[in-house]
């Protein structure tokens, strides 16, 4: 009789330590919340890119505060098609993304070739769980498209970094978007990052398949200079094909750097909307 009350004292005492133990980590538990993950990287993709950028750039001498950056009087719009396929590297993903074809392209200032756009490309390495870890450009050119600190941004939603567990709506998660901007004012190029919050909104209303929204909010800095940006955007997730299928957003990136002329300063910011689209019928790759 006593062995038997041992037993179901242990049984008990075991049953109540799983239970805490499962409270402690109940966010943990594989079943628990929406799982987020990027499949399909290695396969062809195809998307639709509109692109606004307004800009003010200034050279002064004497010293600079923020207030006194430009406002932006220039203005350029793009919307092309992009394609995109990734490749395993290591443990990183390393994904090739290009302008497939220019529908439309404007600028306020002059009229320009864009041969150089359609012959880069961009190559994106992310993480297992995403997240824009490095981003380059080749061949590298002066292109106002492929500059960083504006596509860094764009390109930071198409591969958002996910938490390795379930998340519920409301949730956030914080994440490093890295750029540079290299103008050729500029000395030295300045090392920059996007210090970025993801957060779960929750499910779309009304849609037709389950859709969920994340959205993102990001401030640009840098160690080696006088940097200030702004990053709002919003991402929707097919849930059944574990794939971001859109977003949009904007943002404004401020900088102050010291220029290639002793004692004058590069006053620049950059101001942009973007809106990207997965197309699913495409069938032809370049």
């Amino acid at each position: 009789m006593k062995t038997s009350h041992k037993v179901l004292s242990i049984a008990l005492f075991l049953f109540l330590l799983s239970g805490a133990g499962m409270w402690a980590y109940y966010d943990y538990l594989p079943w628990v919340g929406t799982h987020f993950v990027h499949a399909g990287r290695d396969l062809p993709d195809h998307w639709t890119l509109e692109l606004k950028v307004q800009e003010g750039r200034q050279l002064r001498g004497g010293t600079a505060q923020m207030s006194d950056v430009p406002v932006p009087e220039t203005e350029a719009a793009l919307k092309g098609q992009l394609f995109l396929q990734g490749q395993k590297a290591g443990h990183e993903w390393l994904q090739q993304v290009k302008v497939q074809q220019i529908e439309s392209v404007q600028y306020s200032w002059e009229h320009k070739a864009n041969k150089d756009l359609l012959e880069a490309r961009w190559e994106v390495r992310s993480g297992q769980r995403g997240g824009l870890q490095k981003l380059s450009v080749h061949p590298e050119h002066g292109s106002l498209w492929l500059r960083q600190e504006i596509c860094a941004a764009w390109l930071g939603t198409l591969w958002p970094l996910f938490r390795a567990q379930g998340v519920h709506a409301g949730q956030t998660w914080t994440a490093l978007i890295p750029f540079q901007i290299d103008a050729k004012e500029l000395k030295s190029p300045l090392a920059c990052q996007w210090e970025s919050t993801w957060s779960f909104r929750g499910m779309a209303p009304e849609a037709a398949v389950p859709l969920a929204i994340l959205d993102l909010r990001a401030a640009a800095r840098s160690n080696q200079g006088q940097v200030e940006g702004d990053l709002r955007a919003e991402v929707l997730y097919s849930v059944i094909d574990q794939r971001v299928v859109a977003s949009r957003g904007s943002y404004m990136v401020s900088l102050i750097g010291e220029s290639k002329v002793s004692g004058v300063q590069l006053l620049d910011r950059v101001q942009a909307q973007f809106q990207l689209l997965r197309q699913v019928d495409k069938k032809k790759d370049p």
